[in-house]
């Protein structure tokens, strides 16, 4: 079974970039190789200053919150589609 986490990464300046991170690693058939993190080109601050800030950071965590839901259910399913793993990839959600 596979385990899918958000996790973070400290980025440039107040900002923290999130990621997908799967266990054991999601094998590709299209590219023959297993892939584990899938970076979801979205941001926190790490100190929010404002209320806009903070509202960033509340909206965004959600939204990774239910790629992750969504990739997870996908992997249960036994079937990643290229199509998910591009939209995530790319940032178009």
């Amino acid at each position: 079974m596979t385990l899918i986490k958000l996790r973070k990464k400290p980025a440039a300046k107040n900002t923290v970039r999130l990621y997908l991170d799967a266990y054991p690693p999601i094998y590709d058939p299209l590219t023959g190789k297993s892939q584990r993190k899938f970076y979801l080109k979205l941001f926190l601050y790490r100190m929010p200053k404002s209320q806009i800030e903070k509202k960033h950071n509340d909206q965004t965590l959600f939204l990774a919150e239910n790629l992750r839901v969504k990739m997870m259910l996908e992997v249960y399913n036994d079937r990643i589609s290229n199509k998910l793993r591009m939209s995530i990839l790319s940032g178009n959600y």
